[in-house]
């Protein structure tokens, strides 16, 4: 409502900051709130400081994050192989990369060694005056550099728990966390830490993963050797390692006929712990990279937050169940889902037996049957879910909308001029493990070729949805 009158003194205000390279001292101050991330409450490691900053300077932020954006972008300078914080690149493009890459080698009868690196406190202890070094070897200089400068350095910060409050603090390194700024900071600091390495990585945000084909002993030596260059890397820009928290997965498929791999891997000389399931950016990876702990932990989740809202609910309308369930409960069954989609009938029935009591919350359909549920509530089964956000992402990736998606990493075309059909048909490959067979870049492609012409040719997302729903619709109600 005050737009108008308040646009005038802060363009004035940004103005002058930036023509200045100076912030206002309220512009430097942030309420700490900590943030529960798992582990034992007692400890402060446990909680992730989220800094509650002024709201004027998340709008400058903003300013300056867009125009720096905007030159490495026009500089090609984020490595591509940085998932996290960036448009067109996220968790989910990080997993399918990743996990395309594991079960290609395991299909070919490989194993793959997967090393999770976990950096200690990565975002609190960036040094700023390394951090504004490595902004201006990149190019990013003059106002802008000066500005971040003012940003980071003479920072203060208080705890805030409840109506209890710290004694302020000067802050002597690190991005703030919370702010607009701070994440693409971070990137640009950690931008050449896997630049040297040339084995798989993968990174989203400080979340590294490195990994390595097994096919000969010397590949276990590679490996180790990329690990003592990220250590190199870690001493010279002061980003020390967690190394009881990282992981080693050795993966491999349940039948495997080599017994269970005795490599070892190091850092700091203190050996990584190896570990049968890890939890990789939400999602519950196993060693045989099947996804029934992840079916189970999903199901869990979402089962907890439904007794919740029961507790909280007296009695549900249709309108009222629709926007909660859909906003609570069903993106813990469907969060990565392209990556991990479960192709075990005990595994789908997991995820789904929680949408079938879910639906019975609702007055007047308890003792109808799961179909006519569905139909009342205009719900779909989770199947089709999946399959449409399998045939989503497709074409996403198809028209260069996914940029952390390549098409030639992902898939090929069937060039044959002979095919019925649309004229954009994947080549289908064959597969002798499901894990193969059933992941992403290889179940989707018979579902593709099937789509009619009219629906592949379309011209914008939007639409493509549109004509995806009216050809699917008829086959929601199928195999429930």
């Amino acid at each position: 409502e005050l737009s108008t009158e308040l646009s005038v003194p802060l363009s004035i205000l940004f103005e002058l900051s930036m023509r200045t390279g100076d912030l206002p001292l309220q512009w430097k101050t942030a309420n700490i709130v900590p943030l529960y991330k798992g582990g034992s409450k007692m400890s402060t490691n446990s909680f992730r400081p989220i800094s509650l900053t002024c709201l004027s300077c998340k709008m400058m932020e903003v300013l300056v994050k867009q125009a720096i954006l905007r030159f490495c972008d026009e500089s090609d300078i984020i490595q591509n192989f940085q998932h996290g914080f960036r448009r067109g690149r996220s968790c989910l493009s990080n997993l399918l990369t990743s996990i395309e890459a594991w079960t290609s080698a395991l299909e070919e009868g490989f194993e793959v060694d997967v090393v999770y690196i976990d950096f200690r406190k990565a975002f609190d202890s960036v040094p700023h005056q390394r951090l504004l070094h490595k902004l201006s070897v990149l190019g990013i200089k003059g106002k802008i550099l000066d500005w971040i400068r003012s940003f980071l350095v003479g920072r203060k910060q208080r705890v805030c728990i409840g109506e209890d409050k710290s004694d302020w603090v000067d802050v002597v390194s690190g991005v703030p966390q919370g702010s607009v700024l701070g994440p693409l900071l971070f990137i640009l600091y950690v931008n050449d830490s896997l630049q040297e390495l040339d084995c798989g990585k993968i990174m989203f945000a400080d979340d590294v993963k490195l990994w390595q084909v097994i096919k000969h002993p010397s590949d276990r030596d590679a490996l180790q050797n990329n690990l003592c260059k990220l250590q190199t890397w870690s001493e010279r820009w002061l980003l020390d390692f967690n190394v009881q928290k990282c992981a080693v997965l050795h993966l491999r498929p349940t039948n495997y006929p080599i017994p269970q791999s005795s490599r070892t891997y190091h850092l700091k000389n203190i050996q990584i712990p190896v570990a049968s399931t890890q939890k990789d950016l939400g999602i519950w990876i196993q060693s045989n990279l099947k996804p029934s702990l992840q079916s189970v932990k999903a199901a869990n989740k979402a089962t907890g937050v439904l007794h919740a809202i029961k507790r909280a609910f007296l009695a549900f309308d249709e309108d009222l169940f629709g926007r909660v369930y859909g906003t609570f409960v069903r993106p813990h069954l469907e969060y990565g889902i392209q990556a991990w989609r479960p192709w075990l009938a005990k595994d789908t029935a997991c995820l789904e037996k929680v949408q079938r009591r879910a639906t019975k919350l609702v007055r007047g359909l308890k003792n109808h049957t799961y179909i006519d549920r569905l139909a009342c509530l205009n719900l779909f089964p989770l199947h089709y879910r999946q399959q449409r956000g399998d045939l989503i992402l497709v074409y996403k990736i198809i028209n260069g909308l996914e940029k952390g998606l390549r098409f030639e990493d992902m898939f090929q075309w069937h060039l044959s001029p002979h095919l019925r059909g649309h004229t954009m048909k994947l080549r289908t490959k064959m597969s002798k493990l499901n894990l193969r067979s059933e992941f992403f870049t290889q179940r989707v492609i018979q579902q593709w070729n099937n789509l009619p012409q009219s629906v592949v040719e379309a011209t914008s997302l939007q639409m493509y949805k549109q004509r995806l729903d009216n050809y699917m619709r008829p086959l929601s109600s199928l195999q429930v």
